[in-house]
Order: structure tokens, then C-alpha cells, then sequence
């Protein structure tokens, strides 16, 4: 047990106190919005008001912490264990002390904090501090996603409130408690599949297997992912859509006269006001045996209610001319917005009628074979996998299969990643302060509000910079890197989130918090440019001039082609998501520094230590852990991380660990370059490649790229005696890009193989073949001029070929296509699934063979 006393916020989580606290570094820390799952742990703790349960959760989204004694807060929590050292709590008993969990006040530094065990000590408890800013918590996953709310004078517990956790059968409804967890919701609805009236409960199962996590299913409640949707009616919450499509009521209580109220769920979230009121439970109505429920799942997803369809297909009796028209309504009333992120307006509206169309086939459950394959469920199976390899048994051991020697360590969490060393004494944490504009100058840096938080202990910005370093974090004379980026903006900002300077503080969470409160002005603030198109349009490119390869003559070569495709493709930015952000700790010594730095260019954190600070070579000692993921991620964000701490520990000659959450993170990792294509292809009558010709556009950000590793695999495993690329960095308003796994085969793969797909169709030739008869062959010439050399690429194909069972699909393929009378083309080889497109009475629907 750790005994701890009041020095903990209301706000530490879970994660902070196991890291920070005891000390135990197996449970990990990444991105803090129960995506990666790394910081996942097993907790035993009540869910019902008084039943232990064990279950796994988010360390670093749950919040149900004691914060007198740091611990996970246990139902029968009394005096004894929350009282460790003064008068500062007092605990307040309701019940018996064996069965029921007791209430709880704490009067913390900084807030107060309450634990009510019945619904009339929640409505006391609101209605005493109703001028006050209060946070009812449950599961605490909303912090997940909005993560900056607050600051809040009242906390209160809602995990020990009995009335939420009860369920009732009322005979022609079933109401379930508002702190019901989302894995008891869905647990209950599989035992009660059967009750006549309720059975539209396994299609609901069904929704909610794909909702949110398994870790935040077991914490969050059915009442806060409600609340979320009500705070925040962006929110996609697939909860509130599947109960307002079951009819479901919610049960409003009111602290004011301790009333409950029923509301639609239309009506919760556009009329009732929630000050001052929670919900306390939900109501799910018994359904008619012919009443069906169907829902669907897509991501990213909005929400809208489709009152005029429903208004048509009342008392209506489904038939073809029925289902036309209802999708002709729907299809005109739904108006989707233009959103940055997602499909395009017209994608929206199209797949909404086609879900509901699909939909009618499955209720209406049509005669026409041709449209039955459309009723089904787009279900995919468990992924499998076979590795087989031939054993030497001539050279034991050498090459004798055996388990990795680390597999163990990192299975169990006991791997140490830098992040993982222990705290030492005076170690301070850091937080980068960002630029939020995109393009503009800085004026002033006010860091006075930062500094009025206790524990918040300095700033570090270009001023701090040792007499005679260089503010400069891109190793000079190494011919990859032909530019220069400041380590903190002087002046100039050129992409949103360019550091601008360190908090330092005495916790992490102190250090974050205190960085978002330095306030920064700036002057000449202009539109960035961050699109590649709106950039080509305005001719804002790295070079004047066109990098141009080429063997033969492309463009004479395809006026002699029996068959042409030309077109379009491009492919957006990506991010490394690595389970560790990038980490820097900086350790000032007796002979210089000791830097701890998680990068896979340790040669490049010491020659830009040196370059920053105006040290010699041997003044950094770089020592690297195993890498927590980085994919070419940590190459030189990595030395903008440790040069950051190292100006700070030489500023402070005190420790001092760097260690970005996931937004900064993903701020300051330079990401996979955007492009845009252009091409022209040719073959003959026979489909041999008879030219290629491609202009690319590279979104090389606001510094230009390396592109040796486009022009090495632009071809990818395909010969054309005819080859022109043609290249050009585009500057954008962003942070230059930089490497990603495979940085050169992946983009070149996708330009490649979309040529020669479209190629074939335009041949009307059989994609797999039209490929095979252009691979690459020994003795041939790479676009570079590399010549081809033990060339295997025919017999890994045909290898591939045979294994994956090629004709057989194609086979059940044309099979289907001839079943449904429609006509669908045979997919790659190189590809897992193929899309069937079915014709159907109205609109097209895709369906998965």
C-alpha cells in the first residue's frame, strides 16, 4: 500500500500516481484519450453501489481516485483510510459499514471533493454549491476528448450513487440506471434477448461491440456518454443514436424539488437545460414482433434525424414503389456538411440512402435473387495468419528458430523505455509552449499567469540559449538536411504548434497546464496555406524548376499505344503514431551532460547538442533505450526534444525530462508528405507497357524533402521501356515532412499500382495478368540507372499467386457477378478484399465478397 496525503489535485489520474507515485513504470503512458491502450490496467472496485468487480480500464483517463490517500476509492472507504494525516478530510457515514459504501468529503488545496452514496445527497450536494463550477464524474472518459476543461471548484464521485445502478422490469419497459457501465448495459441486453418485446436487443448488441473500446465501455456509463452528447452535440455519440432510434426515455432528476422528469431523447438534447440536474436513468420500450431494428457504423460519422422520410413511410406497406420513393425523400432531405475531415457531401448523402436501402432488403426480404446478397450483414471474419520457413539443421545453432529474448520484459511491462527511469531528486518536468497561429510574428511572450501556479517553477525560450550556440536544430553540413529550423521561434512562425519555449514545473501535469496559460501576441498575421492544390494554383513551390528521369521518350512513345489511361491520384499525410511520444532526460554531470533520448539518430541529438550550447563533441554522453515505436519518426524531431531539455538543464544546472503528449507530439513529428498525381500510361494490344509518364507534386511543408527514396521505387516491380518523372516540392504553411515507415515504397506503390489498374480497364484486359506480363526481369534497368541483378520478383509472383489462390477467386467472382446478372471487375491480386457492386432497384449498394 502507498499512503500519500493531500499534495494530489482532484484531478491525478490513476496513471499519474502508479508512474509518478509508486513508481511502477509497466503501465505505460501515450496518448491520453483511450486510443493506444498502453496505459491500459486491471482494477477491482464497485459497480453497482456495493459489488466488487473487476474489470480492465484507462489508467490515464480514470480519475476515481481518494485524493487523500491516492489509492483507487473502495465502497467501504471510512475514516480510517482517507484520514492519514490530519483534519484536512472527514468522512460522513451512510449505512452499514459492511454493506453499504460510506459518503465522503475532502476539502482539498485547491477544491472539494465528494463522494454521495443516495441521489438526495447528490441533489444536497448541487444545490450547496449551485454558484460554484462542479464536474460530476463516473467513468471520466469524456477527458479523452475534451481535455481542457476546468478548472472546477467541486468534484463529485457519482460511482457509489446507488439509485444509478438499479435496473427495473416495468412488463412493457426496462429501465436501466444512468451509472449502469456500458459493458453491464450490453452484458444485461444479452440476457434479456429473448423477453418477448425485446427483440431488437442483439442488433443493438451488435452496435454496441463496435462502441468506443473495451477499457471504455467497462468505465464509462450509459448516463455520461449521454451527458457528452449534451455538452458537446458535435459528439458523435452512437449511444444516443441507437436509443433515440429504439425510442428510448431518459430520466431527468432535478435537484431543485428532487424530481425525475421523462424526456425523449430529442428533446434531452435540444430543450431541457442540465444545470443543476443529472440523468439518472434510461428506459428502453417493449417493440411490436414485426418491428425491426437495423443500425450501421461508419467512421467519421455525423448525426441526422430523417423526420420527413420518417413522416413518408408511415403507414405505408413496403413494396419496390414504396422503397423508391422513401429514398428519393431521403436522399433530398439529407443535406450533409462540407467537412475538412471525412467523405465529400455528396458521399454522405449517398451512402445514408444506400444503408437505408439495405435496410428495406432486409426487412422487405425481396424475391430477386439478384438482390439478396444485399440483406446480409457486412461481417468480417477473425484474421489469420501462417508463417512457414525451411530449418538448416547444418548450422545449429545458427539459425535455429527461438523465442525474442525481450519478448518476456515487454509482454509484461518491465521493459524500460526512457520515459521509464526513475524520477531523480530536483528532476524537473518540461512542456513545450506552441505557436496557434500558423504564419505571423511574435511580438511578446507573457508568462506571469504560468508562474502564479504553485509548483510551476520557470520559462526557457531563445534568450536562454549558452553565448555563442546556434538556434538551430538540423545538423549543419549533412547534405540530407539543406535547410535550417529554429529550436524556439525568435520571431518568425511558419506552421502552427513551432515551439516557442519550456515550462518547467515540478509534475508533468503542472508543466502542461502552466504551458497552455503563457499567453504569446503576435503582428502580420496571415492566412496560412495549407493545402497543396490552393498552394500549385498560387505557384508556391521549394524550386523554379521541375527534378526530372526519364529512360527513353515517354511522350513520343505513347502516340504509338494501342490503349491509354491518364488521370489523377493522391494520397494524404500520415502520422507514426508511436506508443512513445517523443522523450528527452537531460542530466548535467561532472564531465558535461548525460542525455537519455529516444531517437534512432543518436550521432545527429550530439552534433545539434553541440551546435545549440557551443559545446564540444565530448561534453554529451547520448544514451538510447529500446525505442517505444518510431518508424522514422525520431530522426530529427528527437534532437528538437533533447536539445530543448538540454538548453533547460544547462539553464537550471538541475535534471529536467521533456517528455510531449500526444498533441504536441504530433505538433512536432514531421509526418509522410502529402502528393498529387498525374499520369499518362500506354500498352499495346496485348497489354505490354509501352511508355508511363507521371508528374508528381510533393507537400514538402515549409522546408524542402529528401526524394531519393521516390525516384528508387517508382516503379515498383514493373519494367516500361518508355519512363518519365517528373518532380516538384510544393511549400506549404506546415511543419516539414519527413520519414515514414517504407517513406519512398509506400507512395511509389500506390502511384504504380494505380496506373497500371486503371491501364488494364481502360485495355479491358485482366488486371492480374496485365501485371504479370510487365514485371521486371534480370538484366533490365531501374529508372536511376541501377541495373537489375538476381532478380526473383516472377517466382515471388507466381509464388503468390499459387498461395493466395488467385484463379479460384476470380473464379467465385465471375460466378457471383453471372448470379446477380450484373458485371463486376476482377480485383488485383495483390489485394485481400474484393468490392462487389450489386445493382439494385434504386441506388447502387456495395456489398463484401
Amino acid at each position: 500500500m502507498f499512503l500519500v496525503w493531500d499534495a494530489f489535485p482532484a484531478s491525478t489520474s490513476l496513471n499519474d500516481y502508479i508512474r509518478e507515485v509508486a513508481g511502477l513504470s509497466g503501465t505505460k503512458v501515450m496518448c491520453k484519450e483511450a486510443g493506444c491502450g498502453c496505459c491500459a490496467v486491471t482494477v477491482t472496485h464497485a459497480t453497482d453501489g456495493g459489488h466488487m468487480d473487476t474489470m480492465t480500464i484507462n489508467s490515464d483517463l480514470n480519475k476515481h481516485l481518494c485524493p487523500k490517500t491516492g489509492e483507487p476509492c473502495r465502497p467501504h472507504s471510512g475514516a480510517e483510510s482517507c484520514s492519514p494525516g490530519g483534519d484536512i478530510g472527514r468522512a460522513v457515514t451512510a449505512g452499514s459499514q459492511d454493506v453499504s459504501p460510506t459518503a465522503l468529503e475532502l476539502n482539498l488545496r485547491d477544491s472539494l471533493w465528494y463522494r454521495p452514496v443516495t441521489m438526495a445527497d447528490l441533489g444536497n450536494l448541487l444545490q450547496r454549491h449551485k454558484t460554484q463550477t462542479v464536474k460530476m464524474i463516473f467513468g471520466n472518459t469524456a477527458s479523452g476528448i475534451f481535455k481542457y476543461e476546468g478548472p472546477f471548484g467541486v468534484y463529485i464521485d457519482l460511482k457509489s450513487v446507488k439509485e444509478l445502478h438499479l435496473f427495473q422490469d416495468k412488463g412493457t419497459s426496462l429501465v436501466f440506471g444512468a451509472g449502469t457501465t456500458i459493458t453491464r448495459f450490453r452484458r444485461r441486453l444479452i440476457e434479456l434477448k429473448d423477453k418477448p418485446g425485446f427483440h431488437y436487443f442483439p442488433k443493438v448488441v451488435r452496435h454496441l461491440n463496435v462502441l468506443a473500446s473495451t477499457l471504455v465501455r467497462n468505465a464509462g456509463s450509459v448516463g455520461g456518454n449521454l451527458m457528452i452528447k449534451h455538452r458537446h452535440p458535435s459528439f458523435p455519440s452512437d449511444l444516443f443514436t441507437i436509443l433515440e432510434a429504439i425510442g428510448a426515455r431518459v430520466h431527468i432528476f432535478d435537484s431543485e424539488d428532487g424530481t425525475s422528469t421523462k424526456y425523449s431523447l430529442t428533446d434531452f438534447l435540444r430543450t431541457v437545460d442540465m444545470k443543476l440536474k443529472m440523468v439518472a436513468a434510461i428506459e428502453l420500450p417493449s417493440w411490436a414482433a414485426r418491428d425491426h431494428f437495423w443500425s450501421y457504423k461508419i467512421t467519421p460519422r455525423s448525426q441526422v434525424h430523417a423526420e420527413k422520410t420518417e413522416a413518408f413511410l408511415e403507414q405505408k406497406v413496403l413494396d419496390e414503389a414504396v422503397i423508391r420513393e422513401a429514398l428519393k425523400v431521403m436522399y433530398d432531405e439529407i443535406e450533409p456538411d462540407d467537412l475538412e475531415v471525412g467523405g465529400s457531401p455528396h458521399y454522405r448523402r449517398q451512402l445514408s440512402v444506400n444503408l437505408l436501402y439495405k435496410t428495406f432488403l432486409e426487412v422487405y426480404q425481396p424475391a430477386n435473387e439478384s438482390l439478396q446478397s444485399g440483406t446480409g450483414s457486412m461481417e468480417r471474419p477473425l484474421s489469420s495468419g501462417l508463417q512457414t520457413y525451411q530449418q538448416k539443421t547444418d548450422m545449429l545453432p545458427i539459425g535455429e528458430a527461438m523465442p525474442k529474448k525481450t519478448a518476456p520484459l515487454q509482454a509484461s511491462g518491465e521493459a524500460k523505455y526512457t520515459n521509464d527511469m526513475p524520477f531523480l531528486q530536483d528532476e524537473l518536468k518540461a512542456a513545450f509552449v506552441m505557436s496557434d497561429v500558423a504564419k505571423g510574428k511574435i511580438v511578446r511572450v507573457d508568462t506571469s499567469e504560468a508562474m502564479k501556479i504553485p509548483g510551476v517553477l520557470g520559462f526557457v525560450g531563445t534568450d536562454d540559449i549558452p553565448s555563442g550556440g546556434i538556434n538551430n536544430v538540423i545538423p549543419i553540413n549533412i547534405p540530407y538536411f539543406p535547410f535550417t529550423a529554429e529550436l524556439f521561434a525568435a520571431e518568425n512562425v511558419d506552421y502552427a504548434g513551432k515551439p516557442i519555449g519550456l515550462v518547467l514545473a515540478e509534475t508533468q501535469a503542472l508543466a502542461e497546464e502552466a504551458s497552455r496559460s503563457v499567453k504569446v501576441t503576435y503582428r502580420d498575421v496571415e492566412r496560412p496555406v495549407l493545402d497543396m492544390k490552393e498552394a500549385i494554383e498560387k505557384n508556391m513551390f521549394h524550386s523554379d524548376r521541375w527534378e526530372t528521369y526519364q529512360r527513353g521518350d515517354a511522350l513520343a512513345a505513347l502516340e504509338d499505344a494501342a490503349h491509354i489511361a491518364e488521370g489523377e491520384c493522391e494520397m494524404g499525410s500520415q502520422y507514426h503514431f508511436m506508443l512513445e511520444n517523443q522523450v528527452a532526460l537531460c542530466v548535467p554531470c561532472e564531465e558535461g551532460m548525460d542525455v537519455y533520448s529516444a531517437t534512432q539518430c543518436s550521432d545527429i541529438v550530439q552534433r545539434v547538442a553541440c551546435q545549440v550550447t557551443n559545446k564540444p563533441m565530448n561534453y554529451f554522453n547520448v544514451l538510447i533505450h529500446r525505442l517505444g515505436g518510431a518508424f522514422g519518426g525520431k530522426v530529427l524531431p528527437s534532437s528538437t526534444v533533447a536539445a530543448a531539455a538540454i538548453v533547460a538543464a544547462e539553464a537550471t544546472g538541475r535534471p529536467v525530462r521533456l517528455n510531449l503528449d500526444l498533441s504536441t507530439n504530433m505538433n512536432n513529428t514531421n509526418k509522410r508528405s502529402p502528393l498529387l498525381v498525374k499520369y499518362k500510361a500506354g500498352c499495346d494490344r496485348n497489354g505490354k507497357l509501352v511508355a508511363i509518364y507521371i508528374e508528381l507534386y510533393l507537400d514538402a511543408g515549409n522546408q524542402p524533402m529528401f526524394e531519393g527514396e521516390l525516384l528508387a521505387f517508382i516503379e515498383g516491380g514493373y519494367y516500361s521501356p518508355n519512363f518519365t518523372l517528373k518532380c516538384r516540392q510544393v511549400r506549404t504553411d506546415k511543419l516539414f515532412a519527413g520519414t515514414v515507415r517504407a517513406p519512398g515504397q509506400v507512395p511509389s506503390c500506390l502511384v504504380i499500382e494505380t496506373v497500371l489498374e486503371h491501364l488494364a480497364k481502360q485495355a479491358q484486359q485482366d488486371p492480374v495478368m496485365l501485371r504479370e506480363i510487365n514485371l521486371i526481369e534480370e538484366g533490365q534497368h531501374r529508372l536511376n540507372g541501377t541495373p537489375v541483378k538476381n532478380c526473383t520478383m516472377r517466382k515471388v509472383w507466381d509464388r503468390l499467386k499459387q498461395t493466395a489462390d488467385v484463379n479460384t477467386r476470380q473464379g467465385d467472382v465471375d460466378r457471383f457477378n453471372k448470379g446477380v446478372g450484373g458485371t463486376v471487375d476482377r480485383e488485383s491480386a495483390m489485394r485481400s478484399t474484393r468490392t462487389l457492386f450489386v445493382a439494385g432497384s434504386s441506388p447502387t449498394i456495395g456489398a463484401v465478397a
